[in-house]
Protein backbone atom coordinates (compact mmCIF):
# COMPACT_ATOMS: atom_id res chain seq x y z
CA UNK A 1 0.00 0.00 0.00
CA UNK A 2 1.48 3.36 -1.01
CA UNK A 3 1.14 6.61 0.95
CA UNK A 4 -1.84 7.90 -1.05
CA UNK A 5 -3.78 4.66 -0.59
CA UNK A 6 -3.03 4.68 3.13
CA UNK A 7 -4.36 8.24 3.53
CA UNK A 8 -7.52 7.45 1.56
CA UNK A 9 -8.21 4.28 3.56
CA UNK A 10 -7.43 5.83 6.96
CA UNK A 11 -9.43 8.95 6.22
CA UNK A 12 -12.41 6.79 5.23
CA UNK A 13 -12.11 4.88 8.51
CA UNK A 14 -12.57 8.20 10.32
CA UNK A 15 -15.06 10.03 8.13
CA UNK A 16 -17.02 7.09 6.64
CA UNK A 17 -17.39 9.20 3.50
CA UNK A 18 -16.71 8.01 -0.02
CA UNK A 19 -13.77 9.21 -2.09
CA UNK A 20 -16.11 11.35 -4.18
CA UNK A 21 -16.99 13.32 -1.02
CA UNK A 22 -13.47 13.61 0.41
CA UNK A 23 -10.68 14.23 -2.07
CA UNK A 24 -7.10 13.55 -0.95
CA UNK A 25 -4.15 15.51 -2.31
CA UNK A 26 -0.49 14.89 -1.48
CA UNK A 27 1.67 17.85 -2.46
CA UNK A 28 5.37 18.73 -2.44
CA UNK A 29 4.66 22.46 -2.44
CA UNK A 30 2.56 22.82 0.75
CA UNK A 31 4.06 23.39 4.18
CA UNK A 32 1.00 22.76 6.36
CA UNK A 33 -2.02 20.41 6.18
CA UNK A 34 -4.96 22.25 4.64
CA UNK A 35 -8.67 21.42 4.72
CA UNK A 36 -10.52 22.82 1.73
CA UNK A 37 -13.92 22.48 0.15
CA UNK A 38 -15.39 22.57 -3.35
CA UNK A 39 -18.75 21.84 -4.93
CA UNK A 40 -18.20 18.09 -4.52
CA UNK A 41 -17.11 17.99 -0.90
CA UNK A 42 -13.99 18.30 1.23
CA UNK A 43 -10.36 18.39 0.10
CA UNK A 44 -7.60 17.05 2.33
CA UNK A 45 -4.33 18.59 1.19
CA UNK A 46 -1.31 17.06 2.94
CA UNK A 47 2.36 17.79 2.58
CA UNK A 48 4.44 14.89 1.35
CA UNK A 49 7.54 13.99 3.35
CA UNK A 50 10.49 15.04 1.19
CA UNK A 51 13.85 13.37 0.81
CA UNK A 52 16.76 15.71 1.45
CA UNK A 53 20.52 15.35 1.30
CA UNK A 54 22.50 13.17 3.69
CA UNK A 55 19.60 10.75 4.31
CA UNK A 56 17.45 13.49 5.80
CA UNK A 57 13.66 13.79 5.46
CA UNK A 58 11.73 17.05 5.69
CA UNK A 59 8.14 17.35 6.88
CA UNK A 60 6.24 20.43 8.07
CA UNK A 61 9.48 22.34 8.47
CA UNK A 62 11.09 19.61 10.59
CA UNK A 63 14.14 17.53 9.64
CA UNK A 64 14.34 13.81 10.36
CA UNK A 65 17.20 11.34 9.99
CA UNK A 66 15.95 8.45 7.85
CA UNK A 67 18.56 6.17 9.45
CA UNK A 68 17.30 6.86 12.97
CA UNK A 69 14.43 4.61 14.06
CA UNK A 70 13.03 7.16 16.51
CA UNK A 71 13.05 9.85 13.84
CA UNK A 72 11.21 7.56 11.43
CA UNK A 73 8.59 6.76 14.08
CA UNK A 74 8.10 10.45 14.87
CA UNK A 75 7.78 11.37 11.19
CA UNK A 76 5.20 8.63 10.61
CA UNK A 77 3.16 9.57 13.68
CA UNK A 78 3.18 13.29 12.81
CA UNK A 79 2.06 12.50 9.27
CA UNK A 80 -0.74 10.25 10.57
CA UNK A 81 -1.79 12.95 13.03
CA UNK A 82 -2.03 15.49 10.20
CA UNK A 83 -4.28 13.18 8.20
CA UNK A 84 -6.34 12.36 11.29
CA UNK A 85 -6.78 16.00 12.29
CA UNK A 86 -8.16 17.06 8.91
CA UNK A 87 -10.40 13.98 8.72
CA UNK A 88 -11.82 14.67 12.18
CA UNK A 89 -12.81 18.17 11.11
CA UNK A 90 -14.57 16.70 8.07
CA UNK A 91 -16.77 14.46 10.17
CA UNK A 92 -17.17 16.48 13.38
CA UNK A 93 -16.83 20.19 12.62
CA UNK A 94 -19.03 22.89 11.15
CA UNK A 95 -16.99 26.02 10.51
CA UNK A 96 -19.81 27.61 8.51
CA UNK A 97 -21.83 27.88 11.74
CA UNK A 98 -19.58 30.79 12.77
CA UNK A 99 -20.29 32.94 9.71
CA UNK A 100 -22.89 35.25 11.28
CA UNK A 101 -21.15 35.37 14.65
CA UNK A 102 -17.85 36.48 13.11
CA UNK A 103 -19.19 39.32 10.91
CA UNK A 104 -18.44 42.18 13.33
CA UNK A 105 -15.26 40.66 14.79
CA UNK A 106 -11.57 40.76 14.01
CA UNK A 107 -11.15 38.20 11.22
CA UNK A 108 -7.97 36.59 12.51
CA UNK A 109 -9.23 36.33 16.09
CA UNK A 110 -12.60 34.97 14.96
CA UNK A 111 -10.92 32.29 12.82
CA UNK A 112 -8.66 31.35 15.72
CA UNK A 113 -11.58 31.13 18.17
CA UNK A 114 -13.63 29.00 15.77
CA UNK A 115 -10.66 26.74 15.09
CA UNK A 116 -9.97 26.18 18.79
CA UNK A 117 -13.63 25.44 19.51
CA UNK A 118 -13.81 22.98 16.64
CA UNK A 119 -10.52 21.41 17.74
CA UNK A 120 -12.22 20.68 21.06
CA UNK A 121 -15.12 19.05 19.23
CA UNK A 122 -12.74 17.08 17.01
CA UNK A 123 -10.78 15.88 20.04
CA UNK A 124 -14.00 14.68 21.66
CA UNK A 125 -14.83 12.74 18.48
CA UNK A 126 -11.30 11.30 18.41
CA UNK A 127 -11.63 10.02 21.99
CA UNK A 128 -15.03 8.48 21.30
CA UNK A 129 -14.78 6.96 17.85
CA UNK A 130 -11.14 6.98 16.69
CA UNK A 131 -9.07 6.16 19.77
CA UNK A 132 -6.33 4.25 17.87
CA UNK A 133 -5.15 7.59 16.48
CA UNK A 134 -4.83 9.25 19.91
CA UNK A 135 -1.20 8.22 20.32
CA UNK A 136 -0.28 9.84 16.99
CA UNK A 137 -1.98 13.06 18.03
CA UNK A 138 -0.16 13.05 21.37
CA UNK A 139 3.22 12.66 19.69
CA UNK A 140 2.43 15.42 17.19
CA UNK A 141 1.29 17.80 19.94
CA UNK A 142 4.44 17.18 21.97
CA UNK A 143 6.69 17.81 18.97
CA UNK A 144 4.71 20.97 18.16
CA UNK A 145 5.16 22.16 21.74
CA UNK A 146 8.90 21.45 21.73
CA UNK A 147 9.39 23.41 18.49
CA UNK A 148 7.17 26.32 19.58
CA UNK A 149 8.84 29.63 20.37
CA UNK A 150 9.11 30.44 24.09
CA UNK A 151 6.56 33.07 25.07
CA UNK A 152 9.18 35.75 25.73
CA UNK A 153 10.26 35.48 22.07
CA UNK A 154 6.72 36.17 20.78
CA UNK A 155 6.64 39.97 20.75
CA UNK A 156 3.03 40.40 19.66
CA UNK A 157 0.76 40.27 22.73
CA UNK A 158 -2.17 38.70 20.88
CA UNK A 159 -0.04 36.01 19.24
CA UNK A 160 1.55 35.24 22.61
CA UNK A 161 -1.87 34.64 24.19
CA UNK A 162 -3.00 32.54 21.21
CA UNK A 163 0.14 30.40 21.50
CA UNK A 164 -0.39 30.02 25.26
CA UNK A 165 -3.99 28.88 24.85
CA UNK A 166 -2.97 26.45 22.11
CA UNK A 167 -0.15 24.89 24.16
CA UNK A 168 -2.28 24.82 27.29
CA UNK A 169 -5.11 23.02 25.55
CA UNK A 170 -2.91 20.70 23.47
CA UNK A 171 -0.40 19.51 26.06
CA UNK A 172 -1.33 21.28 29.30
CA UNK A 173 1.97 23.17 29.46
CA UNK A 174 3.20 26.75 29.12
CA UNK A 175 6.28 27.57 27.04
CA UNK A 176 7.35 30.27 29.46
CA UNK A 177 5.86 32.68 31.99
CA UNK A 178 3.03 35.17 31.53
CA UNK A 179 1.93 38.01 33.75
CA UNK A 180 -0.74 37.09 36.29
CA UNK A 181 -3.67 38.74 34.46
CA UNK A 182 -2.75 37.19 31.12
CA UNK A 183 -2.20 33.77 32.67
CA UNK A 184 -5.65 33.91 34.27
CA UNK A 185 -7.22 34.71 30.92
CA UNK A 186 -5.33 31.84 29.30
CA UNK A 187 -6.36 29.45 32.07
CA UNK A 188 -10.00 30.50 31.72
CA UNK A 189 -9.88 29.95 27.95
CA UNK A 190 -8.27 26.51 28.29
CA UNK A 191 -10.85 25.55 30.96
CA UNK A 192 -13.66 26.64 28.64
CA UNK A 193 -12.26 24.54 25.79
CA UNK A 194 -11.84 21.51 28.06
CA UNK A 195 -15.39 22.00 29.30
CA UNK A 196 -16.67 22.11 25.73
CA UNK A 197 -14.71 18.97 24.90
CA UNK A 198 -16.15 17.14 27.91
CA UNK A 199 -19.73 18.15 27.06
CA UNK A 200 -19.40 17.07 23.44
CA UNK A 201 -17.58 13.88 24.45
CA UNK A 202 -20.51 12.92 26.66
CA UNK A 203 -22.92 13.60 23.81
CA UNK A 204 -20.85 11.44 21.47
CA UNK A 205 -20.72 8.64 24.06
CA UNK A 206 -24.51 8.79 24.49
CA UNK A 207 -24.91 8.73 20.72
CA UNK A 208 -22.59 5.73 20.38
CA UNK A 209 -24.41 3.89 23.17
CA UNK A 210 -27.81 4.54 21.59
CA UNK A 211 -26.51 3.39 18.22
CA UNK A 212 -25.14 0.17 19.70
CA UNK A 213 -28.44 -0.52 21.46
CA UNK A 214 -30.37 0.05 18.23
CA UNK A 215 -28.03 -2.31 16.35
CA UNK A 216 -28.44 -4.95 19.08
CA UNK A 217 -32.22 -4.71 18.95
CA UNK A 218 -32.19 -4.90 15.15
CA UNK A 219 -29.98 -7.99 15.33
CA UNK A 220 -32.51 -9.86 17.50
CA UNK A 221 -35.64 -8.78 15.63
Amino acid sequence: MDLYEYVCLSSFQITRREHSEVKVLLRDDVTLPILGKDEHGYILCLAKPRKMRNDKMSYLGLLFDSNDLLHKVLLWRIFKASMCHLSLHVVASDFEAYADWSKDKDVDLAIYAAKMAEDAVARAYLKTFCSPFIIDTVFANIVSYLTMKPFHMILNDTLRVMAAVLSGFSVGLNKGELDEKTQKGVNDSVSALCGLENIVHKEFLDSAKARNEDETLTHYE
